[in-house]
């Protein structure tokens, strides 16, 4: 077992002192999305955005209702009587097929159209537009006239304005999901946008139920109508009833147009392509009616700066420290170090103007070819379309297609072509001795029963379970399971067509209907919407939807020459071959698809103070905010941000600085920023840091509003309501092991380690050593681990730091133990907070030794699972004031300012806690406890307070609040001025 000294040469990168989170997204960006995510499920939108895909989705499944009423009235074999033909007839011209096709190839057009339209203009310029061409097209559709005997052709009209119908179906698609999403809270998106997609069902039962409530009203006489001298006056009122089938369908899309005057612009757009914040922010506050005057926030956070708060944050590179000419004085040369933000420039402040440079136009074609091609964001673009494409290939080919084909499910007889050839194109073949009045209400209740109470039911339950869900594994299986039932109802057909077990061939397909809404049918929806940036999202939402509905049309262009309304072996082949789209799908689901939620488990919810036993289950989203950096941003979470410093090294961000600091002589070990198995959310209005002078007792500069501040010349000391690392531990080894695969960090000699820095509860540390030790067992060269369990402030309700409470401490202590002797072995410290009194140390040794009893008890082997101690951690419940006006110089989510000291007015007390661990380690009967390594942290700037720390007793030194205001120049200064050099 290799020594934990010889390990480090003199000098550690400190996780403890001092840092800040940093982020993408501007203050405005995080207040707008706060109290939107404050807001719960927002019935107002889903209104807006529900209404109008009603609407849509009424008027494109209207199809199947009407076209027995339009092959009875205008395309049957003779006009008036049995004897004079209809010169409107053609028995080859399949022209339900030409209707459908024509309706979707409109709805193809606007998809893309308004998907641009919405990205380039603005959601609200449209907002009601699209609904508009629908009234447009429905009013001429159910005016449409066949002219006097046929002067005019009735299917070019009815083809020419469901065109435009199709064109504002199309449209509503890509405006309904980029309304929600864009509204929506986090924690509620994918229910509001799975309650929006409840409205496709539910238009299509009502579509049903309007074609026999006007059938039982308006065609009460049709009954009686049944000889052929009565045709005529029965293609009267068969004609009215089409008519009032269509023109219903405005009624719901008036009512839409006034639900979309009732909210504003996309606040998010208006802030991410407009460029205006104050104008967002505004809109916000306005539409919440939130009188807002300052950020208030009502996050659970310790006032120290280590609680946590829900959700994640997005993150940007760290200014780097470097200095400041102007900020030089002579007489203090050694800390005149400001940490300058040469990272892209920050939002203005309140006191300056409200004006930002323009933002480049996202449709140029090298804006395209970047986010598109080189970020290979195309590659989601294709997962969603093609997805969509294969849904709908599926989907529409039993769910628009001639009512026959559900007719022909029903039946329990063979029917043969002659029978099919002489019956009327408007009845079904298997009941061809029906009135046209039966064979409507037939078809009603068939469809009903067959498509609308399996796709409601799936719909239903999706709402309800969406939010326990994890969306793409759930659109994997659910196309895997979709494979599957089309392959059984196919196989079944072959057996059960036109028999008596037709009712199992109608369960299955109901079960089928059900899968399509409770899976892929409401995924592939609903994730294109959540994907993609805002400047973008309309426009790869219509791309998306569009290369569904081509596959729709492709599918209606070749049903008919199948003759699946007329052989049952054709529609079998058919449903068969559906299931090999469907498994095509989940290949390309899993494969092309990103992940937009978190890891189940998660505590976000439980931070925001939902503690209720089905919350701990659900699977919480990811913002908007980091799903729009698309691939770039997966590579991010692991490289470009994957380290920080807990505290200490918050400018150690990207790949290159991570790369400056492990090869920097200087350094003995590099730490990595205390991390959970899920990640934490930053928040820059309560989640900040500022350097302060121990002298003055204030700090010149106040943090921006991102959260960030600078250090000035006598500034040696640091107060942050800091919070864990964003990214969890999951995305920093993944980025380890990248990084010494690939040879980023070159191994070294001696080997110089990362110490991950990980909390939470004992069960969950035990998760983070198996972890950790897994990646520490690939022997991939160079990389060395070890853990340190940071039990400062880990957050568990209702009780202390465990580093204050022996029973605790014992609880952590157990769970190494345990995870030492089932797993292979690494290092682990623990990290305490400043202790005050000797019976705090007397706690800590006493649990330090309990160790050594599990060892003799229970696997000798390991000895005692504590290798290290790392002290100190912040001190807490410290204030900072400013000079003018004694306010709290930071703020924090209890609003009093409070939080963690560091620093030079922290090394006094960081020197007496090294002392007193010391010396009560060696004090130990037990030599394995004598044997425990401690890493002196706490105001460590220059080589003096590097001798004081080693003095002390502490074997490995740790630098951080100096790190934070030189940079990696303050290692190399202190070892250029320490001049002794022991072995450590």
């Amino acid at each position: 077992m290799m020594s934990f000294r010889s390990f480090f040469p003199r000098l550690w990168i400190n996780p403890s002192d001092v840092g800040r989170h940093h982020e993408t997204n501007n203050n405005r960006r995080q207040q707008i999305c706060g109290d939107l995510d404050a807001n719960g499920f927002d019935w107002q939108v889903w209104a807006v955005a529900g209404s109008g895909f009603f609407t849509d989705s009424y008027n494109l499944f209207a199809t199947n209702v009407i076209l027995p009423s339009l092959l009875f009235v205008y395309w049957d074999e003779h006009s008036l009587d049995e004897s004079t033909p209809n010169p409107q007839w053609d028995p080859q011209s399949h022209n339900q097929t030409k209707i459908n096709i024509i309706t979707l190839c409109g709805s193809l057009v606007g998809q893309l159209i308004f998907g641009f339209l919405a990205d380039r203009y603005g959601r609200r310029k449209l907002y009601g537009l699209e609904l508009v061409v629908v009234i447009f097209g429905t009013l001429g559709l159910v005016q449409c006239s066949a002219g006097f005997d046929g002067s005019m052709t009735i299917l070019s009209w009815i083809m020419f304005w469901r065109f435009f119908v199709g064109l504002g179906i199309g449209a509503e698609y890509p405006l309904s999901a980029v309304i929600t999403v864009e509204f929506a809270p986090r924690r509620s998106r994918a229910r509001m946008m799975a309650a929006v997609f409840l409205m496709q069902p539910l238009a299509q039962l009502l579509a049903s139920v309007v074609g026999l409530a006007v059938l039982l009203t308006v065609g009460r006489r049709l009954p009686a109508l049944t000889t052929p001298e009565q045709q005529l006056e029965a293609r009267y009122y068969v004609d009215k009833i089409w008519r009032y089938v269509v023109g219903v369908g405005a009624i719901p899309a008036l009512v839409a147009i006034g639900f979309r005057l009732t909210i504003p612009e996309s606040p998010r757009y208006t802030l991410d392509v407009d460029n205006d914040g104050a104008r967002a922010l505004r809109d916000t506050q306005i539409y919440l009616n939130i009188p807002r005057t300052s950020i208030v926030s009502a996050r659970g956070v310790g006032d120290h700066g280590n609680g946590a708060a829900a959700g994640e944050a997005g993150l940007q590179p760290m200014p780097r420290a470097a200095l400041d000419p102007e900020a030089v004085h002579e007489e203090e040369d050694d800390d005149s170090m400001e940490i300058q933000d040469l990272s892209p420039a920050a939002e203005p402040t309140e006191q300056e103007k409200e004006e930002e440079e323009p933002l480049p136009d996202p449709f140029a074609p090298s804006e395209l070819y970047h986010f598109f091609w080189e970020e290979g964001n195309i590659r989601y673009l294709l997962g969603t379309s093609i997805t969509w494409f294969l849904l709908d290939f599926a989907f529409y080919g039993l769910g628009i297609n001639n009512p026959r084909v559900i007719a022909q499910i029903w039946s329990a007889n063979h029917i043969s072509g002659a029978e099919v050839a002489n019956t009327p194109v408007w009845s079904n073949p298997a009941d061809s001795d029906l009135s046209i009045y039966e064979v409507l209400k037939q078809d009603g209740i068939r469809s009903i029963i067959t498509v609308s109470v399996g796709s409601m039911l799936g719909s239903i339950i999706l709402i309800k379970a969406i939010n326990y869900l994890p969306r793409k594994a759930w659109l994997v299986w659910s196309f895997v399971g979709m494979a599957a039932l089309f392959a059984v109802i196919g196989g079944a057909y072959f057996r059960a067509a036109n028999t008596n077990l037709y009712a199992l061939t109608i369960t299955l397909y109901v079960l089928c209907q059900l899968l399509f809404n409770l899976g892929p049918n409401t995924l592939t929806f609903i994730i294109p919407a959540e994907i993609f940036p805002t400047r973008y999202r309309g426009t790869c939402h219509g791309i998306s939807a569009a290369a569904g509905k081509l596959g729709s049309v492709v599918v209606q262009a070749f049903l008919p020459s199948t003759h699946i309304d007329t052989d049952n072996h054709s529609l079998s082949w058919i449903l068969i071959g559906f299931a090999f789209a469907m498994a095509l799908g989940a290949v390309v689901a899993w494969a092309w698809i990103p992940e937009v939620q978190n890891v189940r488990g998660s505590d976000t919810e439980r931070r925001r103070g939902r503690n209720s036993r089905s919350h701990r289950y659900e699977v919480p989203n990811k913002s908007l905010e980091e799903l729009a950096s698309g691939m770039k941003g997966v590579k991010d979470e692991a490289v470009m941000v994957g380290f920080r410093h807990r505290s200490a090294s918050p400018w150690a961000t990207t790949t290159d600085d991570l790369l400056t600091l492990y090869n920097c002589p200087s350094t003995g070990a590099v730490t990595i920023r205390t991390s959970l198995l899920t990640p934490f959310h930053h928040d820059p209005s309560i989640h900040q840091y500022t350097f302060f002078s121990p002298s003055a007792g204030y700090p010149t500069t106040k943090p921006g509003r991102d959260g960030h501040t600078f250090a000035h010349p006598g500034e040696t000391s640091s107060l942050n309501t800091l919070g864990y690392s964003p990214i969890p531990l999951d995305s920093y080894l993944a980025t380890l092991k990248l990084h010494f695969e690939a040879g980023t960090f070159k191994p070294r000699h001696p080997s110089k380690p990362f110490l991950v820095s990980v909390t939470g509860t004992s069960h969950e540390v035990s998760q983070c050593y198996e972890k950790i030790s897994h990646l520490n067992d690939t022997g991939i060269p160079g990389l060395k681990l070890m853990m340190e369990i940071n039990l400062s402030c880990p957050n568990i309700p209702d009780k202390p730091p465990p580093a204050y409470d022996e029973d605790s401490l014992k609880q952590y202590i157990l769970a190494i133990h345990d995870a030492k002797a089932q797993h292979a072995f690494v290092h682990v410290g623990i990290k305490t907070p400043p202790y005050t009194h000797q019976g705090q140390f007397h706690t800590l040794i006493q649990a330090i030794e309990y160790g050594e009893t599990l060892a003799e008890h229970r696997v000798p082997a390991i000895g005692n699972p504590i290798d290290f101690i790392v002290a100190t951690n912040t001190l807490g419940s410290c204030l900072v004031l400013d000079a003018d006006n004694h306010s709290p110089s930071l703020d924090s989510a209890t609003g009093l300012g409070v939080g963690g000291m560091a620093g030079s007015a922290l090394h006094p007390l960081a020197l007496g806690n090294v002392k007193s661990i010391r010396t009560a380690l060696d004090s130990s009967v037990h030599p394995g406890v004598q044997a425990i390594a401690l890493v002196g942290v706490g105001g460590v700037g220059d080589a003096d307070g590097f001798r004081r720390m080693r003095s002390v007793g502490a074997a490995v030194v740790g630098v951080g609040t100096a790190f934070g205001r030189e940079g990696v120049e303050v290692f190399a200064r202190i070892r250029s001025l320490e001049s002794e050099s022991p072995s450590v």
